[in-house]
Parts: C-alpha cells; sequence; structure tokens
C-alpha cells in the first residue's frame, strides 16, 4: 500500500489505495489533523522516508531478535521465547 498525501498547516489527507480486504470500490482516505500529524512528521524525519510507504517491511528473524534479546534483559531464558510465541 502507498501512501500519497497532502498537508496543510497541521492536518493531513492520507490516501490509503485500495486493499484486496477492504471491499472498497474507492480509494480509502484518512484524515488527521493536529498531534498525530505532528508525530507522523516527526516518524517520517527521523526514518528520512520522503516518499512510498510510511511503514516499511520487518525481517521476520530481526523480530525475533529483538523479542530473544529483551527476554534476556528481563532475565529469563531467551529460548523459552520467540515472536511466533506472541501470537497467542
Amino acid at each position: 500500500m502507498t501512501r500519497r498525501s497532502t498537508s496543510c498547516g497541521r492536518s493531513l489527507s492520507i490516501h490509503l489505495g485500495r486493499s484486496k480486504n477492504s471491499g472498497a470500490s474507492q480509494d480509502e482516505v484518512v484524515y488527521l489533523t493536529g498531534r498525530p500529524v505532528d508525530a507522523l512528521n516527526a516518524w517520517l524525519a527521523a526514518a528520512k522516508i520522503d516518499s512510498g510507504s510510511v511503514f516499511r517491511a520487518i525481517d521476520p528473524k530481526a523480530v525475533n531478535d529483538v523479542v530473544k534479546r529483551r527476554v534476556t534483559m528481563a532475565g529469563l531464558e531467551a529460548e523459552e521465547f520467540s515472536a511466533h510465541g506472541l501470537r497467542s
């Protein structure tokens, strides 16, 4: 899903397009105002994103590595946890 946005002050429209699951006959549009716009703009600047999708694909192994590191930091056995286990 690609984003197209227009900004006017502290408001923003995000054109989400159509997805195979939405069942929509037209592009879906989300409107944001105020602080959510500031948060999105801060995220885009920090992630150095100026076009395309707001959130990029994440490698499943990278997610699992994060889970293992955090579990270890919590003093638990990393072997007993996985990203897949978070689904239940």
